[in-house]
């Protein structure tokens, strides 16, 4: 599963790890004896540690590691174990058990194997693995351009010798790097402080509902009218805007510009980047030409959006699973009901037994009952229909993989094993289209018809005799 989170800083960023880390241990720690958390060093996660050995967990019960350990000892002003015991090992956390990489060997070369062997004695795959990157790009002291880099991406072993070299900046020695087969580590997170641009005009529809009235004003004249914006002076704005000439610079400094100008060279930037962002209200007093945009523009939106967001590796991992699957189920409440219709109408002429299922209690019972070897399919726009997220704890513990198609930060794209994004901004509008329930139908083509192309021929016979088989139903061009 990759998903993407964005956080308006660091503090918000924090909170938000320390209850998913807290959570996911909690949920180890109910179904088997010991949890295993690894951590990354460096001064970004000291408030991590801080807040997370504070939470009411059974540490006592949990094994602490590092993903990566500088070649210094314990005492060592730069040594990551050092800054684990004093910032996480402490408060409730005082109980946990910590696995240090660090020996005492002369050279990390040196210490490999024994590292090794310690990281192998602990539970697999591991609870959660908490990664960050550094200014340079390196993750767990896998640096770019590192001698070592290659065999970090690529070796099973559990750990491996990294010197990251000489550059400005670098400190000095090696470290026991933690690098394994990414198969051993059940959940991955990456905590990543700096600026990742959103798109000016998707940050504006998420700041909508908190802006203030008369700002809120602006932000509707930017998100109906956006190009006639970007050419029009501050007190054409304003007019169109019914405020002041300020509101309008308060509102372009809210968005992190500067001013106008830099509010406008932003705008133009989206607006020739693709499709435009469309939240054009559907009105009772608009005309059918009006109404036929309208509707279709949001649609052409929200598919542009859905592919640019539906990433070939999450794709990847979705397929495989299909493939190896002996069943598939796909579920789905409501409008998303008719999706997992659709999908199993496709995915079941491909070979694998495929059903749908659509009534809440029925999940619950079939999700009880699956094989080890199933793949469960839930389909949901909102992630936040509590009978869906009562029945995916069920699947998983049946042994069955679950893929979610939903919006990436919902609570069941956090229970999912892979997700496949649909972050379809809906129009809240009376009359607005279900823009979503288009994405989500040509996320599960894309899946059809990747799956038929990885089965190969015996696939593409299938869904050509059943084409055929219907031929009869039909009269002759």
């Amino acid at each position: 599963m990759c998903l993407l989170r964005e956080y308006g800083d660091a503090a918000t960023l924090t909170a938000a790890l320390t209850q998913h880390v807290a959570r996911r241990l909690k949920e180890d720690l109910a179904q088997q004896d010991q949890a295993v958390l690894v951590v990354s060093g460096g001064k970004s996660p000291v408030p991590l540690f801080q807040a997370l050995s504070v939470q009411p967990l059974a540490w006592s019960r949990v094994a602490i590691t590092l993903a990566d350990e500088r070649w210094v000892p314990p005492d060592h002003a730069d040594s990551n174990e050092a800054l684990v015991r004093a910032h996480l090992l402490k408060g409730r956390a005082v109980t946990a058990r910590l696995v240090p990489l660090w020996t005492g060997d002369a050279t990390p070369e040196a210490a490999a194997p024994a590292v090794s062997e310690a990281l192998d004695a602990l539970p697999h795959p591991f609870s959660q693995v908490i990664l960050g990157m550094g200014e340079d790009g390196h993750i767990a002291s896998l640096f770019p351009g590192a001698a070592q880099l290659a065999d970090g991406l690529s070796t099973s072993a559990s750990a491996l010798a990294v010197h990251p070299g000489t550059r400005p900046g670098r400190r000095p020695g090696g470290g026991a790097a933690r690098a394994g087969h990414p198969a051993a580590n059940r959940r991955t997170g990456f905590g990543i402080l700096g600026a990742v641009t959103m798109s000016l005009l998707s940050r504006i529809q998420t700041l909508l509902p908190d802006l203030p009235p008369s700002e809120r004003r602006v932000a509707d004249l930017v998100l109906h009218r956006p190009v006639e914006v970007v050419s029009a002076p501050i007190s054409q704005i304003a007019l169109w805007s019914k405020v002041s000439q300020p509101t309008v610079i308060r509102f372009c400094r809210r968005l992190k510009c500067a001013g106008l100008p830099g509010f406008k060279l932003k705008l133009a930037g989206d607006l020739g980047a693709g499709i435009p962002f469309v939240h054009a209200r559907l009105a009772p007093g608009d005309d059918l030409t009006r109404l036929i945009g309208k509707v279709f523009d949001s649609a052409l939106t929200g598919l542009a959006r859905g592919r640019d967001a539906l990433r070939p590796e999450a794709l990847e991992l979705a397929v495989a699973a299909l493939d190896r699957a002996g069943r598939i189920e796909c579920y789905g409440l409501g409008n998303s009901g008719v999706t997992a219709q659709d999908a199993q109408m496709k995915l079941f002429r491909l070979g694998t037994p495929t059903l749908a299922c659509t009534d809440s209690q029925m999940q619950r019972v079939a999700a009880a009952l699956l094989p080890s070897d199933a793949v469960v399919l839930v389909i949901s726009n909102s992630g936040r229909t509590r009978s869906l997220l009562e029945v995916v704890p069920l699947a998983r513990r049946s042994g069955a993989t679950v893929i979610a198609i939903t919006r990436t930060n919902s609570p069941l794209a956090e229970q999912a094993d892979i997700v496949l994004p649909a972050d379809v901004q809906e129009n809240p509008e009376v009359y607005a289209p279900m823009v979503s329930r288009l994405v989500h139908l040509a996320i599960i083509d894309v899946l059809t018809v990747a799956l038929a192309l990885r089965k190969g021929p015996t696939a593409i016979t299938r869904m050509e005799a059943a084409k055929a088989s219907l031929q009869a139903t039909r009269e002759p061009n």
